[in-house]
């Protein structure tokens, strides 16, 4: 897909060379380089779509599909500035959730982005065109509004058959912003059906493994996230939703291998050797087991799970002197502590 797309951005351009006021061409620029920006695309590629279609508005005023392109394109700077860039998948045994990292933008330029989208977005809504109007609608509850309304927006604006797939993810992710294992079920055919129509799109493959995961397909979900990171997703969280997929899925073997990537004497991420600690100690390995969660504790010397089971293996290993150290470290920062008086 992406080829196409490339090879019609510059038979366009070809295009505009020739005859800059050729507005279906310059139209056509815009949209190819909107969607080539949703493969792993950077925030200049979107801002050069917006220049691209405001140049093909110029020429051709009334366009409302060209409108409903620019607004896209400013929609989803918006939004991947407002939702986590990439998901992670939380492990339930862990003290702290994995963090999810959003890409760090100034207020000011978000609060840019999701006006000139609602610029495009409202007026649309508002035009005689219903299908572009419900779709416009859609998008527009997207950017703010709760998910059961983005739910009811997004399926009335599917049931005209010439909807844009792009409304598919949104429906998807309202489904998943409900938090119900039905809501995933459902959300992971969203994710189907626009995948047949784009497959290359790295963030859509992540989202369908969150979705697998919920819905309680761990196999699948470790296949979303293979596919994801090949698409161009950050090699990290894939292989970190891998883990937990496998921890959930009771392959031990394979999260352990997975965690070999994400690990390194450099990793500051307590978060993580927890996690392999809490594996190792389920396969009663327990030498390695103590070593990663030191590590975690020296990161994080004030998180009470982390440091109170670090203090009870200590003491269950065989080294109360330790074991007394780390129940300290936590009292001193945390001195109701209970489960920390208790091992002490």
């Amino acid at each position: 897909m992406q080829a196409g797309l490339r090879d019609a951005l510059e038979t366009a351009q070809k295009a505009l060379a020739l005859d800059p006021a050729q507005a279906e061409a310059a139209a056509v620029v815009g949209l190819a380089r909107r969607r080539l920006a949703l493969f792993a695309g950077t925030e200049e590629d979107f801002l050069e779509a917006g220049v691209a279609l405001d140049r093909a508005l110029g020429l051709n005023p009334g366009d409302a599909e060209t409108q409903l392109e620019r607004g896209l394109a400013y929609w989803f700077l918006f939004v991947r500035w407002t939702r986590p860039a990439w998901p992670l998948l939380s492990d339930a045994n862990v003290a702290f959730p994995a963090a999810q990292p959003r890409l760090e933008r100034k207020p000011e330029d978000v609060e840019k982005y999701r006006r000139l989208a609602a610029a495009d977005l409202e007026a649309l809504a508002q035009g005689k065109d219903e299908v572009l109007a419900r779709a416009a609608h859609a998008f527009l509850l997207a950017m703010t509004a709760e998910p059961s309304q983005v739910l009811l927006a997004a399926e009335e604006a599917l049931k005209n058959r010439l909807y844009r797939p792009e409304l598919l993810r949104v429906r998807g992710r309202a489904r998943m912003d409900l938090g119900t294992g039905e809501a995933a079920n459902y959300a992971v055919v969203d994710y189907n059906s626009y995948l047949n129509v784009s497959p290359g799109e790295p963030g859509v493959w992540a989202e369908r493994g969150i979705a697998q995961f919920r819905s309680g397909h761990h196999a699948e979900a470790v296949d979303d996230f293979a596919r994801a990171e090949k698409e161009g997703a950050p090699a990290a969280e894939m292989a970190w939703n891998r883990t937990v997929c496998r921890v959930a899925g009771g392959q031990d073997a394979e999260a352990l291998k997975e965690f070999a990537a994400l690990l390194g004497p450099a990793t500051q991420d307590a978060h993580r050797w927890t996690s392999r600690a809490l594996l190792h100690a389920r396969a009663e390995r327990w030498p390695e087991a103590r070593e990663d969660l030191t590590r975690a504790h020296n990161l994080a010397p004030t998180n009470e799970i982390v440091g109170v089971l670090l203090g009870e293996w200590q003491q269950a290993l065989g080294d109360p002197r330790a074991a007394l150290k780390t129940l300290n470290t936590i009292l001193e920062a945390r001195p109701k502590c209970h489960e920390a008086w208790v091992a002490r």
